[in-house]
């Protein structure tokens, strides 16, 4: 053990005689070591193993499937209270949809992206608040819905992180919530920007087909019974399939009711192949950053060669030679490990918000224990593998003629030669791999920078803003017409300021029902300026058919509504879309549109 101690304090030494040569080999592999380490960790989080929970291989998610169009849907109120009595096959069971709050401030309203959900959404997680209570059971229905969960970062945004945070109201248009609950950080379920859960349960009349219990506009997760496997839930909801078809004639054509594992709703799969694409870049980089320390280990040792050759002839045994070269290569794998740690620390957090917002996710994102563990074995193998051959090759130098003055203290031999090729052909590869991969990214972007928009992008700026005023109050929507035209007025007076155009759009898509079509179509509405605001003129979207809206389009009771390329195509193909009706709802709640004019299709 004394001659352990005493390597190490020598090797110390020699790394502080060279603190050029131990700078730059602690970097390199800080760098390597913690790239991969925070790639790798991030890869885990979001791909491997996204549903960290006990039992989590029995979280599924059910949806239907359109044969027809080979789509993935959502599920109807009506197949998710039949799944939900399933009690047989399914412990518990929670749908959940987009939502949109506008919560008033002193000037201002802020619009919120949150979830209505069933009860029961948090228990099929296991996760408990951080703060407050989950929702109970009895919570959701008509006059009960007043009770809302927000995220951690609307707690900390919004109240301050306010400890008194539970029972402070939530003020809106036309409702007061009350905060009973604060989710952990890591918690960001379905989407990262979620910022709330508010309950909800279907009534009577919704989940009636002329209620829309048809319309797949919910999403539907659930836990199986320990005792029923998947293959068994599956053949359970073909059975329930069959049975909705008999009910529900010609409504179900070529519809299927799928149950996957939860953790697909977590992996995207753009996003799968990216963070992958990505790892094994970093796999490269590392394994370049390791030939990179061979060099250094081997140039360093033939200046030591001399020191060695001395060591020898006073009698040190080529074992004790060798020990001590890897001890000082293990202490700066060690201190390598540690800068690792720091890297990896600081490189998560940069890989996580490169995570697309739509990416859930249910556990934090960090170094577990078991990755720290891998990433000092990573040290050490590094120094292990990048020390091994210069230790031995040192032990072979011949010490007269290293003594020697005109001895070949300079020279190389073969086997040094050819490692050191070797070493340089493998660093040459693995960037010329790298260099491909990179060429072949950036002609994907300028591919994409390529794609025709629809519009015309040339100086166009884009501000958003929310008023305290809702959608949900005839005093809110008049406030808005009066507002955000005068708002547009003070746009279109700025210097430079050609025109000018207004949109409101929601990020929620629902199914509606087109005249002459049978099965409904997802949409998603927007409310746009007219006249100078008039959001189609000022972006220079081109008309295909019909005319843009006019004022007289914005009386009370007018219905009119534009539609894009895809939509007419898709409900009338062959056939004009003018004067043709859209409809959402039913009974005093139907929304009706009659369709004036098409217009191109342009992306966001």
């Amino acid at each position: 053990m004394g001659t352990v101690w005493q390597d190490i304090r020598y090797g110390l030494r020699m790394l502080a005689r060279s603190p050029g040569f131990t700078t730059v080999t602690v970097l390199t592999l800080a760098l390597g070591i913690g790239a991969s380490t925070a790639m790798f960790s991030v890869v885990n989080t979001f791909i491997l193993d996204p549903v960290p929970f006990p039992g989590g291989d029995r979280l599924v998610e059910i949806n239907e499937m359109d044969q027809t169009h080979s789509t993935m849907q959502r599920v109807s109120p009506l197949l998710y209270h039949n799944v939900e009595s399933r009690s047989d096959v399914f412990e518990k069971t929670a749908s959940f949809a987009h939502d949109i709050i506008d919560v008033h401030g002193d000037e201002f309203a802020e619009r919120m992206l949150g979830c209505r959900v069933t009860p029961g959404f948090f228990e099929i997680f296991g996760v408990r608040p951080a703060l407050g209570r989950v929702l109970q059971r009895g919570e959701g229905g008509p006059g009960n819905d007043k009770a809302i969960i927000i995220s951690h970062s609307m707690w900390q945004r919004h109240f301050g992180g306010d400890a008194e945070v539970i029972g402070r109201k939530l003020e809106t248009s036309n409702k007061a919530f009350t905060v009973v609950g604060v989710m952990p950080r890591h918690f960001q379920f379905p989407l990262r920007r979620t910022l709330y859960w508010r309950p909800f349960q279907f009534t009577g009349e919704q989940l009636s087909d002329a209620g829309g219990g048809l319309l797949r506009n919910w999403w539907a997760i659930a836990r199986l019974k320990t005792d029923v496997s998947r293959e068994e839930a599956q053949l359970s909801l073909d059975a329930l399939n069959q049975r909705l078809a008999v009910d529900f004639p010609g409504k179900r054509e070529g519809q299927i009711i799928r149950a996957r594992p939860l953790r697909d709703f977590f992996v995207d799969p753009e996003l799968q192949r990216t963070l992958w694409a990505l790892l094994g870049a970093i796999g490269f980089v590392f394994l370049i950053a390791c030939a990179n320390l061979a060099n250094l280990q081997l140039a360093r040792t033939e200046s030591r060669l001399r020191e060695v050759s001395v060591r020898m002839a006073l009698g040190a045994g080529r074992q004790r030679i060798v020990r001590q070269l890897l001890t000082e290569n293990l202490l700066l794998s060690f201190l390598g490990g540690l800068g690792g740690i720091l890297v990896a620390a600081w490189g998560i957090r940069v890989s996580s918000s490169l995570v697309p917002s739509f990416s859930p996710l249910v556990q934090p994102v960090g170094i577990n224990h078991a990755m720290l563990l891998c990433t000092f074995m990573l040290s050490v193998a590094a120094g292990l593998a990048c020390g091994l051959f210069p230790a031995w090759y040192a032990c072979r130098v011949q010490v007269n003629e290293s003594l020697k003055e005109s001895g070949p203290a300079t020279s190389t031999s073969l086997g040094q030669r050819l490692f050191r090729n070797a070493l340089v052909a493998g660093e040459v590869t693995l960037a010329f791999v790298l260099l491909v991969g990179a060429g072949l990214m950036i002609q994907s972007v300028v591919h994409m920078l390529r794609v025709n928009p629809g519009y015309d992008p040339t100086n166009l700026a884009r501000i958003s803003l929310t008023t305290r005023y809702g959608w949900g109050s005839s005093e809110g929507l008049e406030r808005w017409r009066s507002q955000f035209p005068a708002l547009a007025d003070r746009f279109a007076a700025l210097p430079g300021t050609t025109a000018v155009g207004l949109m409101s759009s929601s990020s929620e898509w629902r199914y509606w029902r087109a005249q002459g079509k049978e099965e409904p179509v997802k949409l998603r509405l927007a409310r746009v300026g007219v006249g100078r605001s008039d959001l189609f003129r000022a972006i220079r979207v081109p008309l295909r058919e019909g005319r843009l809206f006019e004022q007289g389009d914005t009386a009370e009771g007018q219905t009119s509504v534009v539609v894009n390329e895809s939509l007419a195509r898709l409900c009338w193909p062959g056939a004009s879309a003018v004067d043709k009706r859209i409809w959402v709802g039913t009974g005093a709640d139907t929304s009706v549109r009659t369709i004036i004019g098409v217009v191109g299709d342009h992306k966001e």
